[in-house]
């Protein structure tokens, strides 16, 4: 298994930044919610946060929505000081998945929208 930050790093930098934007609905579906949600929070939330605080900023709509998906997780509704700041970020975008994930994700958490 995966037990150094060094790993992870790789991992990330190899893995997930490469797939971060992409549209398909597998990626999506795993990325976001799955990877980042049950596995990479749960074992680096540290290093998770560090890659989500530059990844919520980028131009790219499905990296933001990626960023946010991950807070529909069990392990990311345990972080829902980090969502409301997320979502803070972003509330104003214009990207109609953004605000799908920013309603979704407020429900999850209990935010009042």
């Amino acid at each position: 298994g995966i037990k150094s930050e060094s790993q992870i790093k790789k991992i990330t930098k190899e893995i997930y930044e490469p797939v971060l934007g992409s549209s398909e609905n597998y990626i999506r579906v795993n990325l976001g919610p799955f990877a980042f949600g049950a596995f990479f929070l749960r074992l680096f939330p540290d290093i998770a946060f560090e890659y989500f605080d530059k990844w919520i900023r980028r131009r790219d709509e499905w990296t933001r929505w990626n960023v946010l998906m991950t807070f529909s997780a069990s392990r990311g509704k345990e972080y829902p000081d980090r969502a409301r700041n997320y979502i803070e970020i972003v509330k104003d975008d214009r990207s109609l998945i953004v605000q799908r994930a920013i309603k979704s994700v407020s429900k999850k958490i209990g935010l009042k929208s």
